[in-house]
C-alpha cells in the first residue's frame, strides 16, 4: 500500500518528477547546447508543418531554461543571456501576424507571448551592451507587435528607435525601412501618411531588399486593415 506521501497515480508521479526537474539546475546544459537546440527547433518549424502551438510551447520552454541557468550559473550568466537574445527575438518574429502567412493559426495567447518576447529581447540586448546594429531589429519587432495590438503611437516610437539605431550604425537602408513603418503605423491610425509611405518606397527601391520591404508594408496594411474591419463595432 502506498504511503500518503507517495504519489498515487502515474500522472501525479509525472508532475512530481517534472517539478523536481524544474527546480534543479541543469548545469550540464551549456549555452552552446541551448543555442543548437534553438536552431533545431526553428529549422523544424520553418521546414515542416508550421504548428504554432507546438513551436511556442518548446520555444518558451527553451527560453525559460536559458534564463533559469543564467540566474543559477553566475560564471556563465552572460553567455546564457546572449543565447536568450535571439531566442526571444525569433519567438517574437514567429508569432507576428503581419507576415501574412498562417495568420489564423496565430491566436491571441501566441501574440501576447510574442509581444512579451519582443520586450524581453530589448531588455536582454541592452543589458548585454550590444551595439546599435544588433539592437535595432528588437525595436522593430516590438513596434510590429504593437501594431498588431492596435497601439499605433507606441509602435511608431519603437520604429523611430529602430530607425535611430540603424542610422547610428551607418545602415541607411535599414533606417529608411524603419521610417516606412512609422508611416504604416500612421496609416493604420487613420492618418494621411500614404504619400510619405510612397516616397519611402521610392527611396528604398534603389537599395538592398527595397522591393521586399515595400511588399511587406503592403502586406501588413492588408492584414491589419482586415483585422480592423473584422473588429466588432459598438451597438
Amino acid at each position: 500500500m502506498a504511503s500518503s506521501a507517495e504519489p498515487a497515480t502515474p500522472a501525479e508521479r509525472f508532475e512530481q518528477t517534472a517539478a523536481r526537474m524544474t527546480s534543479e539546475s541543469l548545469l550540464e546544459t551549456s549555452p552552446e547546447s541551448l543555442a543548437a537546440a534553438r536552431y533545431l527547433l526553428e529549422d523544424s518549424f520553418d521546414r515542416g508543418v508550421r504548428d504554432i502551438g507546438r513551436y511556442t510551447y518548446f520555444a518558451k520552454l527553451l527560453l525559460q531554461q536559458t534564463l533559469h541557468l543564467a540566474e543559477r550559473d553566475p560564471a556563465r550568466a552572460d553567455a546564457y543571456r546572449r543565447v536568450a537574445i535571439p531566442m526571444a527575438y525569433n519567438l517574437a518574429t514567429n508569432t507576428w501576424i503581419g507576415w501574412g502567412e498562417g495568420v489564423g493559426a496565430v491566436e491571441e495567447p501566441h501574440r501576447r507571448l510574442g509581444l512579451e518576447a519582443a520586450r524581453l529581447n530589448i531588455a536582454l540586448a541592452k543589458e548585454a551592451g550590444l551595439g546599435p546594429e544588433r539592437r535595432r531589429n528588437g525595436h522593430w519587432i516590438l513596434g510590429a507587435h504593437l501594431i498588431a495590438a492596435g497601439d499605433f503611437d507606441a509602435a511608431a516610437e519603437e520604429f523611430a528607435a529602430s530607425r535611430d539605431l540603424a542610422s547610428e550604425a551607418g545602415l541607411d537602408q535599414a533606417a529608411r525601412m524603419a521610417q516606412g513603418w512609422i508611416h504604416v503605423a500612421a496609416i493604420l491610425a487613420g492618418k494621411d501618411a500614404a504619400p510619405r509611405l510612397d516616397a519611402t518606397k521610392r527611396a528604398l527601391a534603389g537599395g538592398d531588399n527595397g522591393e521586399f520591404f515595400a511588399r511587406q508594408y503592403d502586406t501588413a496594411l492588408r492584414v491589419f486593415g482586415e483585422q480592423e474591419d473584422e473588429s466588432p463595432t459598438a451597438p
